[in-house]
């Protein structure tokens, strides 16, 4: 299975995971036990958006806009160089949690940051491909120009999406 341009390696196995408890009923319980954590879930997340929705401060749910933060946060210690002139590309440095991965304790990342119009951003780390939000390191290339990343946020996480779904 591809998914978001990655391979998952069973859906079977990760639905069994999240069932457990299911396991052992009959057909008929698992199925209705699948609808009725469903909507209960779908539920809860309704209801948390509806109380997000008078929060004008931010157009994403709490959850992202507490990612961006702690994104955000990480990003002031990264150091960003310049390396591209007609594309916006930049390369960025950060330490390596604990010094490991390599031997200087640092890791760069290549950042490629698209048109306002279009909204894409690229990562080497691909998380911004994987998760359709931006990491520490395309947040720190935005400082860097003051350019508003919000834009290359999908849709999907914004609050009015969420309650829609």
């Amino acid at each position: 299975w591809a998914r978001h341009g990655i391979m998952t390696t069973n859906l079977a196995e990760a639905y069994n995971a999240i069932l457990r408890k299911l396991r052992p009923l009959p057909l008929t319980a698992i199925v209705e036990g699948i609808m009725y954590r469903t909507t209960m879930w779908m539920r809860t997340r309704r209801a948390v958006t509806l109380q997000q929705m008078s929060n004008a401060q931010t157009p994403f749910c709490k959850k992202m806009a507490e990612y961006l933060q702690e994104k955000a946060n990480k990003a002031r210690f990264h150091t960003v160089i310049t390396i591209g002139n007609i594309r916006q590309r930049w390369e960025v440095t950060c330490r390596t949690k604990g010094g490991f991965g390599s031997s200087t304790g640092v890791i760069t990342h290549e950042v490629t940051l698209g048109h306002e119009s279009d909204n894409t951003c690229s990562c080497s780390c691909n998380k911004p491909k994987l998760l359709h939000k931006p990491c520490s390191h395309v947040l720190a290339a935005c400082a860097k120009i003051k350019l508003d990343s919000t834009s290359y946020v999908s849709t999907f996480y914004l609050k009015d999406r969420v309650l829609n779904v």
